[in-house]
């Protein structure tokens, strides 16, 4: 039972913390406060609640709590909403009982009140001897942000790097060949997970920083959904997804006074600097005895970082999905006991409630590493489990379409299944391993895109060698083919998505985006592979002689430079980018129409930039028929009016087609002028239109129609 002591102090503290965080909520609106509070929130009492698991490793423990805390809130969160709504006192009641509900887990579960051990002494004096190291890296990542505030961007443009100098990637390759530097440095080895950290903050948040309007389009309709949700306690329809992500940011503004739009801008990516490489590391370091599991997290940067770049409710669940994978390692390549599957399920219903995509597959990958952890010990033949194995791999195989169809089936969306369509995929090129060499003239463009295109050939390499090291060192009772048997059922998945199955109700560049998901979260299970190759790579480099390794930190400068520039849009000598970030100008246009109609019914007609920054300005206005008036979704009929409008020649008849649609009698069109024929469209719209005028220095046109 509890010491005397050590239950006098949680109860202290937890009274302590309940006044500041009551007197925050209901009387000081602060944002320092708020961080504080939710930080303390997270990392005390998920350390309590990491004192429950019966993991060996402290540390492991310890994360497991914070994670499956926040997880926690994430899913509480979502559940309320399904039955009633998420309300301020809801969110106040929940941090409130959330010390007497741990106090009642641990006492149930007979574990001690942690007391304060943390050895920070110690700590301090192995960090000591990195302190110039450490100062230097530091140094390099505030000049890399120095450079991004300095170069914000509120204009539109294609791409953030024509916004930014080339010097930022020599930034880039000097902090990562430090962290590089620092694995065959004894002296420096204590400071490496820092330094990781360091190099991977700026990478994810560029466009956090460099976009201070917002970067996408995703994110917008989203922080529009969670401001309603936050002022009403719901949205209707109640859909099936994203309220995990909702949850989370509501808990944070209604509880800690933070805004939605800091929260929108920066959650995903400080949550996936934080938890990634400190989760992946832990877990490493849990199935090694010898070696560095700091050399492990290069395999990082073989992720499709992009989803992490903003805040949605796919990048959130790939976070929980990564969370997972990292947790099971132990599972897979040591032992496998019941109670390591705590955490792992507790963050994949974390992802489920925020994103089915990515939570389905990573619910699905328990099943089947349980099953085979049961088989292993339990299968009375050999044949029994091959059998059972095979009909998992059949079922799973083909779980996701099926999914997906019903789905379509029962909201009414037109989606067509046509498996004949399969005998005329290019396998080879949906699957990344078509091979690219290419020559621009320019040693880093060709250098990034010889890591970019050919990144699924490196992963299957890696995969290649990890299998054979793993036969070599591994005993029969290891799992370690789990995951990627499992990456080859997404994979299948993933085929079927693409080459099968038409979604009809999307216009054509983003049909392929629900199957190009799942292709990522398929990659996410070779990552185990190629951290544990690189860990035997760091092992055999430690022997040679220097220049080998001054080699190989040159090679990780350059694959780390390669992924941060791959991670973006880009539109140079190989790429064209076609999409643009909101600017000024998009903001202006909807604040103008919106200004010069609040009493009469309209309807604009825009592109993906206008109607994300006229939802960020007014949030879910105004419905018409149950058409939005602005043209979300993209696969909706305004949308394919717009796209008839800038791609042939602009007609009025198109434009009534519209209002009739709606059944309004005044419409906009909107037209940037990046358009690609934008001049030839503004000639012929003004010669019909009733009115016209121009946004910013020529940056934007609006033509009135009226009828």
């Amino acid at each position: 039972m509890f010491s005397t002591r050590s239950l006098a102090e949680y109860s202290i503290i937890s009274a302590l913390f309940l006044a500041v965080f009551l007197v925050s909520f209901f009387l000081v609106d602060s944002i320092v406060l708020g961080i504080g509070l939710f930080s303390f929130l997270i990392i005390y009492y998920g350390m309590q609640i990491g004192d429950v698991f019966p993991h060996k490793n402290r540390t492991l423990k310890h994360l497991s709590g914070i994670l499956s805390l926040i997880a926690a809130i994430s899913v509480i969160g979502s559940l309320a909403y399904y039955m009633h709504k998420i309300s301020p006192l809801f969110i106040a009641g929940l941090i409130t009982i959330t010390p007497f509900l741990i106090f009642l887990i641990k006492h149930t579960t007979k574990q001690k009140i942690t007391r304060k051990n943390l050895q920070i002494q110690q700590l301090l004096d192995k960090l000591v001897s990195s302190t110039l190291f450490l100062l230097i890296q530091s140094f390099l990542t505030i000049l890399i942000f120095a450079v991004l505030v300095g170069n914000q961007v509120t204009t539109s443009i294609r791409s953030p790097w024509l916004a930014l100098p080339e010097i930022l990637f020599l930034l880039f390759f000097l902090s990562a060949g430090l962290f590089a530097a620092s694995l065959f440095s004894r002296s420096h080895r204590n400071a490496s997970l820092i330094s990781f950290l360091l190099i991977l903050a700026p990478i994810l948040l560029i466009a956090a920083v460099l976009y201070p309007l917002g970067y996408g389009f995703d994110p917008f309709i989203h922080m529009a959904a969670i401001e309603h949700i936050a002022e009403f306690g719901t949205i209707t329809p109640k859909t099936l997804y994203y309220i995990g992500e909702y949850a989370l940011v509501i808990t944070l503004h209604h509880g800690f006074h933070l805004p939605t739009e800091l929260i929108s801008q920066y959650l995903v990516p400080i949550f996936a600097i934080i938890t990634l490489p400190i989760s992946l590391f832990i877990n490493l370091k849990a199935i090694v005895k010898k070696g560095s599991p700091i050399a492990g997290l290069v395999a990082i940067f073989f992720i499709p970082l992009s989803s992490f770049v903003a805040t949605t409710p796919q990048g959130l669940s790939n976070i929980w999905s990564l969370l997972v994978i990292f947790s099971t390692i132990p599972i897979v390549f040591l032992e496998h006991k019941p109670h390591q599957f705590i955490f792992p399920i507790i963050a994949a219903i974390a992802a489920v409630f925020t994103h089915p995509l990515a939570g389905i597959p990573v619910v699905l990958y328990l099943i089947f590493l349980g099953l085979n952890s049961l088989l292993q010990s339990n299968a009375p033949t050999k044949f029994i489990k091959i059998a059972l194995n095979t009909l998992f791999f059949l079922i799973a195989s083909v779980s996701i379409p099926v999914i997906f169809l019903v789905n379509a089936f029962l909201s009414g969306l037109p989606t067509e299944f046509r498996p004949g369509d399969l005998l005329s995929v290019p396998l080879l090129n949906l699957l990344g391993l078509q091979g690219y060499i290419g020559n621009r003239f320019d040693s880093f463009l060709d250098a990034a895109y010889l890591f970019g295109e050919n990144r699924i050939i490196l992963i299957l390499f890696f995969v290649i060698l990890g299998f054979i090291v793993l036969r070599k060192i591994s005993s029969k009772k290891t799992l370690y083919y789990v995951p990627a048997l499992f990456s080859a059922i997404l994979a299948i998945n993933y085929l079927l998505l693409s080459g099968a199955i038409e979604f009809s109700f999307l216009i054509d560049y983003e049909r392929n985006n629900y199957a190009d998901r799942l292709f990522e979260l398929a990659i996410f299970f070779f990552i185990p592979y190629i951290a544990i190759i690189f860990m035997k790579w760091h092992g055999v480099l430690n022997k040679q002689v220097p220049w080998v390794r001054l080699v190989s930190i040159i090679l990780v400068a350059a694959i780390v430079s390669a992924a941060a520039y791959m991670t973006y849009p880009r539109h140079d000598r190989y790429n064209i980018s076609r999409g643009f970030n909101i600017g000024e100008s998009d903001i202006r246009a909807v604040e103008y129409i919106h200004n010069a109609n609040t009493h009469i019914d309209y309807i604009v007609l825009a592109n993906q930039a206008v109607s994300a920054a006229a939802v960020h300005e007014y949030g879910f206005l105004h419905y018409f028929n149950d058409i939005f008036y602005y043209p979300i979704p993209t696969g909706g009929a305004l949308y394919e009016i717009y796209l008839d409008l800038v791609n042939d020649v602009p007609s009025q008849t198109k434009i009534e087609e519209a209002m009739d649609l709606a059944g309004v009698n005044r419409a906009y069109f909107v037209l940037n002028t990046y358009w690609f024929n934008a001049d030839q469209i503004i000639e012929n719209a003004q010669s019909h239109a009733d009115d016209w005028v121009i946004i910013g220095e020529n940056d934007v046109y609006i033509f009135e129609y009226i009828r």
